[in-house]
């Protein structure tokens, strides 16, 4: 029941003011979609759900409520708190700490983990609410010289839209891309539409790796990674590919859900050539609660001159799905989705 009233309405549960508090999550329940975005921790959207209540996003519960001693700290040198879920990160990670001064330690050794600790996990301000959005700024970064802001939107039938608008806070030009990434239960098939081999710009995994990486088929024009053997006393493996996609979305079936993000039309060209428009990273072991299916893209990554911003924006659909778990019947039921269609980026929220 305690639930249940929770999620009736847009709200933030009462807590102590000042920063020394922990996460408090924001509850959106509108039109049949359940959404929870945590704005004290990097404004990271932490439950996508129909009635049903069956939450498409992987992400532990119990770090929702964050306790004030446990919040993330803005120390390049602590993890993040794996809330996991969706997060916005900046383009390329080979750059996350060259393009900083604050932390020489940093800049000279420039690892490509962690990432922005104040747009990753810092605390976001609620700018703007109603009862179907919220708009969230985040702090300004001293490392990357950018502030997020974020537009969240629940426009019913199982529709959320996300914009992103990176600001440079910095008295000299900065150069970066918009990086959105969406993690799932790690037992997921994600399948991304390419022109055969052609759309894959590589598959990256660690050296010496045992057993070998994770293996990927093109069926029917999609990319998806197959499912793992792991013999006994194996080890984590992780795998990730750099696509170049014939349309501009990917979609994934997990649990008795089917959930698709579409985004802009970005061409490789326009890519940091670290980077690709699409990204997937699967990790896989003997224990699931390690497992994890990351969907990433890119915007073009460009100069920002002081006080100019750059934008991007996600689609996101779900849908119930009871099928069979074949790779042909979940492209079956996809090519029947009418993704093709021209993507509407109408972000205006029609809750008070």
């Amino acid at each position: 029941m305690g639930l249940c009233v929770l999620l009736c309405g847009s709200c933030i549960r009462p807590v102590p003011t000042g920063e020394w508090r922990g996460s408090s999550p924001y509850f959106i329940y509108y039109k049949g979609v359940q959404l929870v975005v945590l704005p004290d921790i990097g404004g990271t959207i932490v439950m996508l759900s129909d009635r049903s209540g069956e939450n498409v996003l992987k992400s532990d519960r119990p770090k929702w409520y964050t306790k004030a001693e446990d919040m993330p700290s803005m120390s390049p040198y602590r993890e993040p708190v794996p809330v996991n879920g969706h997060t916005v990160w900046l383009g390329p990670q080979s750059d996350w700490w060259a393009q900083q001064s604050v932390d020489a330690r940093m800049r000279r050794k420039a690892p490509e983990w962690p990432p922005d600790p104040y747009l990753a996990m810092g605390r976001y301000t609620i700018q703007e609410r109603t009862d179907s959005s919220v708009t969230l700024i985040s702090p300004e970064s001293p490392y990357s010289g950018i502030q997020l802001e974020k537009q969240i939107v629940v426009q019913g039938k199982g529709k959320v839209a996300v914009h992103v608008t990176a600001r440079n806070v910095r008295s000299r030009p900065v150069r970066w891309d918009i990086w959105q990434n969406t993690r799932l239960r790690g037992d997921a098939t994600c399948y991304v539409p390419v022109s055969g081999i052609n759309g894959i710009k590589k598959i990256t995994s660690p050296r010496g790796q045992q057993p070998s990486p994770l293996f990927y088929t093109l069926t029917e024009g999609f990319f998806s990674f197959l499912e793992p053997y792991f013999p006994e006393h194996s080890s984590d493996i992780w795998t990730k590919a750099f696509l170049v996609p014939d349309a501009p979305w990917m979609a994934a079936f997990t649990g008795n859900m089917l959930f698709i993000k579409r985004f802009p039309s970005y061409p490789d060209s326009l890519m940091h050539p670290a980077q690709a428009p699409v990204e997937v990273y699967l990790r896989r072991s003997s224990d699931p609660e390690k497992d994890i299916l990351e969907m990433e893209h890119h915007s073009s990554y460009r100069v920002l001159q002081p006080g100019e911003s750059m934008e991007d924006y996600e689609i996101w659909e779900i849908y119930p799905y009871d099928g069979p778990k074949t790779p042909q019947d979940h492209i079956a039921f996809l090519r029947k989705m009418g993704l093709q269609e021209p993507l509407k980026t109408d972000f205006s929220s029609s809750g008070q």
